[in-house]
């Protein structure tokens, strides 16, 4: 007989594997920034940044196709799902990404007159081709609840990626223009490697190309509004970094940047949990939805408030290896508190809407957070205020964004309350008047003693939480 895993077990077996990849991407990720610019040139690595800034966009290439299949076939059995339509939406993504890199080879070859960014453009050009079929098995991976092969499969291009680039460093290599092409060939190995897991996939029935065609426009139809919101979350940090270094000059931006990186590993850890929520989300009955969202809401924010703990003691270590930062770790302080909110929304506001198809609903938050931040900056740099404003919209943003997405969870599943958004609230308090206020040991001290108390009159919470999470199927 089939064994039957609760949603807690599963959830914890698959949050395994989506959390050692992110964590394996972190590792490699930081040791570049940390060992490349002392290797190769300032200007070599000035290139080789300005080829992943290029290498973002290629996620975005499907034209929400690949959101679309996502958003269709989300919560069903790797066996279920229908191969024919499949294979036939991985050739038209060959397609797409051979007109892509089509265009883009003739616009570097025709409009850019920087060899160094028509090479750059070139090797991107060869990436769209590789990479746009590869997120669709990845994705099936992901929607199927197949969370080892879809860990697998990407950090089979992290790990290439990394083994060919040191290989090249001690071989006394340290032209970026190699290095760059090491990311495409790993890139090359992780599609074959996505193919190789995912069994059944290669076959030869197919749609014809008119069915194809159709059912392409039919999956970007549904799921470009997913894809504009993914790009419109992005965008929002972005624009705070650009209006930083264009106001305050590049020693902040720099600083504050750190401070961003140093925030970025609390959501790196709750991102696994996003990969891994979707599809069992998809599975629940729809009665036990609120429950559910109410349970996963709670144990989230308490154990992102309970490593919060951890903030002061971090700092001092910190503050010992990169003493030139100081300013940092104040800038820390002050969007740290974000990712209470930040994580609550990506990991399971936006699940729920997903599980819920409320894409639109989705999309209208990340604009409104978006229009907002725009908003912050245009009045922080025309009155000239203080960065800590600016550095403050963010966490407000993030604040609206929550309380949004609650507030169109508890229309749709009336049993839902505000409860998770008020102790968010209250940690941040806490967080600010510990940590900007107090400071110090003495700032820590009552910070821990805050927590411990607000678990203490939660616990039966906790424990109904948990408990609802074991059973559910």
């Amino acid at each position: 007989m089939k064994k039957i895993y609760s949603f807690l077990s599963k959830f914890t077996y698959d949050f395994s594997y989506s959390f050692l990849l992110n964590i394996v991407n972190l590792v490699i990720k930081t040791s570049f920034v940390f060992i490349l610019p002392k290797l190769i040139g300032v200007e070599d690595f000035g290139y080789w940044q300005l080829y992943f800034l290029y290498s973002f966009f290629i996620a975005f290439g499907h034209l929400g196709l690949v959101d679309g299949v996502y958003l269709k076939n989300g919560g069903k059995y790797y066996k279920e799902l229908n191969f024919k339509i499949l294979r036939s939406q991985f050739l038209v993504l060959i397609g797409i990404g051979t007109v892509w890199a089509l265009l883009l080879f003739l616009y570097s070859r025709y409009f850019v007159f920087d060899t160094n960014k028509t090479y750059i453009l070139t090797v991107i050009a060869i990436d769209l081709f590789l990479t746009l079929p590869r997120t669709l098995i990845s994705v099936i991976f992901q929607m199927t609840g197949m969370i080892k092969q879809y860990s697998y499969s990407l950090m089979s291009e992290s790990i290439s990626s990394f083994f060919m680039i040191v290989v090249m460093l001690v071989l006394g290599i340290r032209d970026y223009q190699y290095l760059i092409l090491a990311d495409c060939g790993a890139r090359f190995i992780s599609l074959c490697v996505s193919l190789h897991n995912a069994p059944g996939f290669i076959g030869r029935q197919v749609m014809d190309f008119y069915e194809s065609i159709k059912e392409a426009f039919s999956n970007i139809s549904v799921g470009i509004f997913l894809l504009l919101s993914n790009m419109v979350g992005l965008v929002v940090i972005a624009s705070v970094r650009f209006a930083v270094e264009d106001q305050w000059g590049i020693v902040a931006f720099s600083k504050v940047s750190l401070a961003f990186s140093i925030s970025s590993v609390a959501i790196t850890a709750t991102s696994a949990a996003s990969v891994v929520l979707f599809p069992l989300l998809k599975r629940l009955n729809k009665e036990n939805l609120d429950q559910t969202f109410s349970a996963l809401s709670l144990l989230l924010m308490v154990l992102l408030i309970a490593a919060f703990s951890l903030y002061y003691p971090g700092v001092n270590i910190l503050g010992w290896w990169l003493p030139k930062y100081s300013e940092s770790f104040y800038y820390l302080t002050i969007i740290l508190p974000m990712t209470l909110f930040d994580s609550n929304f990506s990991v399971i506001g936006s699940n729920f809407l997903k599980v819920m198809r409320k894409e639109r609903s989705l999309l209208l938050i990340n604009v409104l957070a978006i229009l907002f931040t725009w908003g912050c900056v245009v009045i922080v740099r025309h009155y000239k205020l203080p960065l800590e404003l600016l550095l403050g919209g963010i966490v407000a943003q993030s604040f609206i964004k929550m309380g949004m997405t609650m507030r169109i969870i508890t229309i749709a599943l009336s049993k839902v309350k505000y409860s998770v958004l008020y102790i968010a609230v209250l940690a941040s308090a806490l967080f600010y008047i510990s940590n900007l206020l107090i400071k110090g040991w003495t700032g820590f001290g009552i910070y821990l003693a805050g927590c411990l108390f607000l678990m203490w009159i939660l616990r039966g919470t906790i424990k109904d939480s948990i408990a609802l999470l074991k059973s559910s199927k």
